[in-house]
């Protein structure tokens, strides 16, 4: 009976952390687990980013940090922005927390008032890295914490979600571009060849991803491969055009 009512006072105790705060990625509430997965890296006139909200729904102030929980193929932690409180790292390792010891927030730890929230504009974690690895996933788990004064951590996580750069990932966006030209691309990470099938005749540019034009190839209709085994291991832009100059284009990995 005694571990019943424990396992009870447990759970009364986890539903009572979780319900401290809202955690929101431009106005959506990020839900317990939640992968957020992009296939381009981060850049300055490509945003690739996870926005983070944090809002104080309890009667009492919270002391808030986020931490990196574990990441994966990014051995050296580079190329990433991890920013709370304005405070932003710009390398990383496992058990990383933000925000850091500054003059806003001396103790390592944002203090977030009942009702207050962060800047949900400013604050958020994004990656420019594509990977020791290339053709891998790179991925970072980010856990939502309350601290005590001292900056330890006082319960469950608040909330945890995935950030995730999968190069070979299309996006909808460009499942149904492709799909409306009538080209159906049957894999995205390539060897030697990338095997389609098209339904107009097309021309395929394929682009490394500063932008040269690295190998051009004529798409006729119905099934067929596309030899790519000339090219170097690495990220590419596939861009299809079809004779009524329709477009679009997809990411592609050649390992």
């Amino acid at each position: 009976m005694k571990k019943i009512i424990l396992f009870a006072g447990l759970l009364f105790c986890s539903l009572i952390n979780a319900q401290e705060v809202t955690v929101q990625s431009d106005g959506v509430e990020i839900e317990e687990g939640e992968v957020f997965t992009f296939n381009q890296l981060h850049t300055l006139s490509v945003p690739q980013e996870v926005k983070i909200k944090i809002t104080n729904i309890s009667e009492s102030t919270l002391n808030i940090q986020m931490r990196i929980e574990s990441i994966t193929n990014n051995t050296e932690g580079q190329n990433v922005q991890f920013c709370l409180a304005g405070n932003c790292y710009f390398e990383i390792q496992e058990g990383t927390t933000v925000p850091g010891i500054t003059g806003s927030t001396p103790n390592g730890y944002m203090p977030l008032a009942s009702g207050a929230s962060n800047d949900g504009n400013v604050d958020h974690f994004a990656s420019g890295y594509a990977g020791d690895t290339t053709d891998e996933p790179v991925e970072y788990v980010i856990a939502v914490i309350k601290v005590d004064a001292e900056g330890n951590q006082i319960g469950d996580p608040l909330r945890t979600f995935t950030y995730k750069y999968d190069a070979s990932a299309m996006s909808v966006d460009d499942f149904n571009s492709l799909q409306n030209m009538g080209i159906a691309v049957n894999n995205t990470v390539v060897k030697e060849q990338l095997n389609l099938n098209s339904a107009y005749n097309a021309t395929m540019q394929v682009y490394a991803i500063n932008g040269q034009l690295v190998k051009t190839a004529k798409i006729r209709t119905g099934a067929q491969s596309l030899d790519l085994s000339d090219l170097n291991a690495a990220v590419y832009i596939a861009k299809f055009t079809t004779e009524e100059n329709k477009t679009a284009q997809i990411r592609i990995v050649k390992n």
